[in-house]
């Protein structure tokens, strides 16, 4: 079964110049003399003409195949730019679903030359699916992904993961927005929903004469990261977003290649963090500015209400300092201050109080952990390594058991930054430096950690019943083909039960600790529930015990599948 939303947006708007869509003389014409005559859209607001270009939304995933080509794009008014589309856009499709919905979806290569593979960042998908660089196929061939939602609402993308071509494919376009929505749930906790709840895919490109999507990266740009001096917004330059007032949802994602953004407001306003990676925080965070790495995610609210009409405000990635590399060039640089986009307050508004409750998601206790599992992170001989290792795509270089704690511990030795991602999982920060972490970035579930130059991070990790081989690497993609590692997650082997009967009740024991499992109990092999009540700590063991009068009772343990 497909799931998908459709994008509920009026036919003139898919006339407008946007980054995946040349549009004919005569449409032109036809938007142009519209707008002259003033037809405005139902439910579309007026607003004064601004400088730059207006933010521009991906369409929304109908549920067909999702196609990766060369496509010739209006990212620049006025000017085609060669890019790599997905079903001819830049970004791809936005994709929407919710828990319980199952992603089914054909990904056809139709690339020039290229192997394609597409990596689910943030989801929980079996291994098959997972998007493994050894999962390419070649131009010309498909493959299916059939995931099903297994998590709590969440903002994720998508993007190109082709061994040796991701930090190509991705910054000449292949990549996407992916969304698990839960509008009810967010309705209770007030949180701005529909138009008021904005995705922005953030990325910087390097200028050239020719407008081009060109990646060329030195070597001196191998070592540092590919990094460039203008920002694109959802494929937008020089963006702007007409709101009013009121409380507004952004959904911000680093989608660099390298660059570190440091994400604040040009007037150093207060906004609030409230959900990373994983969703939900259980915070409602107030901030003026947070590092966010690539490959990162955050949801922030934040209020114009002390804007007057007519006004505007710009975020912005502001400056940081960062020691210079010896020999670099003077172009594009790490720290680099770079305007992101602007809002202008066209309309009178009413700012909502802010959500008083907030869920915290479930963390792994770090003191039920069974081991540590130590990532140096260095350079050997010019190459990026993990444990003085450079990537090889056929070997696997250690195992995981599933449903365990484990303490995961990253060691920059390095002048750069590294965000560390894991597929398949997601982990809590427990400590920078031997510091409680204090950024804003480290709340909540996280995918992707970043372990600043000569810094040592802590995570807290645990993996689901989803066996099969994922990846650790660093999502700076000019290190990611190097600095990354194989490691299988291996099938889940159910602690042996003891099931001691006697006339009315029934006592089931197993070994403590057993992480992860969950006893249920059926009467008929077919339908299973999950026992009622927690197992009790008796020495070594758990149990568990129940008043039953049936003939015949069946127990066993699982592991859940949103682990």
């Amino acid at each position: 079964m497909i799931s998908f939303q459709l994008m509920d947006k009026p036919k003139l708007e898919c006339l407008r110049p946007d980054s995946s869509s040349v549009l004919t003389r005569r449409q032109w014409i036809k938007l142009t003399a519209l707008a002259a005559a003033g037809m405005l859209l139902p439910g579309r607001r007026a607003f004064a003409a601004h400088p730059g270009n207006e933010l521009r939304l991906p369409p929304i995933w109908d549920g067909g195949p999702l196609t990766a080509e060369p496509g010739h794009v209006e990212i620049w008014p006025g000017r085609i730019t060669n890019a790599l589309t997905i079903n001819g856009h830049v970004p791809g499709p936005t994709i929407r679903l919710k828990r319980g919905d199952r992603f089914d979806a054909e990904i056809v290569n139709r690339l020039t030359g290229e192997d394609l593979v597409l990596h689910w960042h943030g989801l929980k998908p079996p291994a098959k699916f997972d998007g493994h660089p050894n999962q390419s196929v070649s131009p010309g061939q498909s493959y299916r992904v059939k995931i099903p939602i297994v998590q709590d609402p969440a903002f994720c993308w998508y993007h190109a993961h082709t061994h040796d071509l991701t930090a190509s494919q991705v910054y000449r376009g292949l990549a996407g927005a992916f969304m698990i929505d839960d509008p009810e749930r967010d309705a209770v906790l007030g949180l701005p929903t529909g138009s008021r709840d904005i995705p922005l895919l953030i990325r910087d490109w390097k200028s050239n004469p020719s407008f081009a999507l060109t990646y060329a990266p030195s070597m001196f740009e191998h070592m540092w990261g590919y990094l460039g001096n203008t920002i694109l917004v959802n494929g937008t330059p020089d963006a702007w977003l007409s709101v009013d007032q009121g409380t507004w949802r952004f959904r911000l994602l680093n989608a660099c290649n390298a660059r570190v953004l440091r994400i604040g407001f040009d007037d150093n306003r207060t906004f609030h963090v409230f959900a990373s990676d994983g969703g939900l925080t259980g915070m409602m965070e107030p901030v003026t500015a947070f590092d966010l790495s690539p490959g990162q995610r955050v949801e922030i609210l934040a209020s114009f209400d002390n804007i007057p009409v007519g006004g505007s405000v710009s975020l912005r990635s502001l400056f940081f300092p960062i020691a210079a590399p010896a020999g670099g060039p003077a172009g594009p640089r790490q720290g680099d201050p770079l305007p992101i986009m602007t809002f202008h307050i066209d309309q009178v508004g009413i700012s909502d109080p802010l959500p008083t409750v907030m869920p915290a998601p479930d963390l792994p206790d770090e003191l039920l952990s069974r081991r540590t599992r130590n990532f140096n992170l260095g350079v050997v001989n010019g190459q990026h390594t993990i444990n003085n290792q450079v990537y090889q795509l056929g070997r696997t270089d250690f195992e995981v058991p599933p449903g365990e704690i484990e303490i995961w511990q990253f060691t920059n030795q390095t002048a750069n930054h590294h965000p560390m991602h894991v597929h398949g999982a997601f982990f809590k920060v427990l400590s920078r430096n031997a510091s409680l972490p204090t950024l804003p970035t480290d709340r909540g579930w996280r995918d992707t950690v970043t372990v600043f130059p000569n810094e040592t991070v802590r995570v807290a990790i645990r993996f689901g019943p989803r066996p099969g081989l994922y990846l650790l690497h660093c999502h700076n993609l000019e290190h990611e083909h190097e600095m990354m590692q194989n490691f299988a997650l291996l099938d889940p082997v159910p602690p042996p039960l003891d099931i001691q009967q006697g006339e009315s009740q029934v006592v089931v024991s197993w070994p403590n600790p057993s992480d992860g499992w969950v006893l249920e109990s059926s009467d008929d092999l077919v339908r299973w529930q999950a026992a009622e009540g927690e197992p009790q700590a008796v020495a070594n063991r758990l149990e568990w015990w129940e008043t039953t009068h049936a003939p015949s009772r069946f127990y066993r343990l699982v592991m859940p599948a949103n682990l």
